[in-house]
């Protein structure tokens, strides 16, 4: 992880697109989810709903040697990665343009990812190449440095 050159402002606007892994064995359980920071809360949608909406004090966040982010909120355990198995849901049409407006518009390094860029191996996690765990970590990545800087 980078170490950053300024503290993470508190009015941060962060969002980005990453995979709920609703399943630990059924990759098609692994299911695109977009991330907002936005006001002090912390939001995940999926494709058709919103999951939660809370303050960010009322989140446990834990990251796992292979840069899975657990996110706790009200007692029950969300597992978010980078990337997605080869047979997980792909990204709407319309999470692929919300992220692209939020790229458009960020106004610090913390532009987001925009999850075109993620494809997952077509053989799913357990056929993870070098390459697919540079982008797993590599999307996890501003969340851990966000979270470490909010004091979770």
């Amino acid at each position: 992880m980078n170490t950053p050159q300024q503290p993470v402002p508190p009015d941060l606007v962060f969002k980005s697109g990453l995979y709920w892994r609703q399943s630990a064995f059924l990759g098609n359980k692994t299911v695109p989810v977009i991330l907002t920071l936005a006001g002090g809360w912390l939001t995940l949608t999926t494709r058709t709903e919103q999951v939660f909406q809370v303050p960010l004090p009322q989140v446990a966040v834990k990251f796992s040697k292979l840069s899975t982010m657990f996110l706790t909120v009200a007692g029950k355990k969300y597992p978010i990665v980078g990337i997605g198995a080869g047979i997980s849901p792909k990204f709407s049409e319309a999470q692929l343009q919300e992220l692209a407006n939020a790229h458009a518009t960020a106004t610090s390094r913390y532009a987001g990812s925009v999850p075109g860029l993620m494809q997952g191996s077509p053989l799913g996690g357990l056929a993870a190449s070098v390459a697919d765990f540079s982008r797993i970590r590599a999307n996890i990545a501003p969340w851990k440095e966000i979270f470490g800087a909010h004091g979770l």
